[in-house]
């Protein structure tokens, strides 16, 4: 008898990825559901089906309501959507991180966005990004550090998800650190 396979179709650029289903890797956080939002997909699913049928849900929504961040007066939710829709927004480097964004007050988008292009730049080019991430990541001040990242980070593309690959190993590292001390 035949052992049934069942696969896994996808498109990569113009070909067609064909794999059985369990060779298939997980999809990484930062590509599903945003790691800024630290509850189950199935629970807001559930949620707006409560919302759907017209169950009170009105102490839930206030209790979520005091953990959202604060809005800055300058920007009104809608010009925050509208810079978003049409492009004008500035990705909040730390949401797309494992750990999420953490500041309250952060200024920056906290929406999904589509990764941008991949454009890899000339190997000169990288290695002054590189160099330039590693000396921000040399700073004590962790306040200063977020700072640099954010700014650092909308300058290139490429420089956005190195920031992103480096703040995960920074991470790793800091917590080796303290295990040793």
């Amino acid at each position: 008898m035949m052992e049934q396979v069942i696969l896994h179709f996808s498109v990569k650029n113009t070909f067609l990825d064909v794999r059985p289903l369990e060779d298939v890797p997980p999809i990484p956080r930062r590509k599903s559901w945003s790691s800024g939002d630290t509850g189950d997909p199935t629970e807001f699913i559930l949620g707006l089906s409560k919302v759907a049928n017209g169950q009170e849900v009105t102490q839930e929504v206030t209790q979520e309501a005091q953990n959202l961040p604060e809005i800055h007066e300058d920007q009104s939710p809608s010009q925050m959507l509208a810079k978003h829709r049409t492009g004008r927004c500035k990705p909040c480097v730390f949401f797309a991180s494992v750990h999420g964004c953490p500041d309250a007050a952060c200024s920056f988008c906290h929406l999904a966005h589509r990764p941008p292009p991949k454009q890899r730049p000339e190997k000169q080019l990288r290695n002054v990004f590189k160099a330039a991430v590693q000396t921000v990541f040399q700073m004590e001040d962790h306040q200063a550090l977020r700072l640099a990242l954010k700014n650092l980070a909308p300058q290139h593309p490429y420089l956005h998800w190195y920031i992103i690959g480096q703040m995960d190993m920074y991470s790793q590292r800091v917590v080796a650190s303290r295990e040793l001390h």
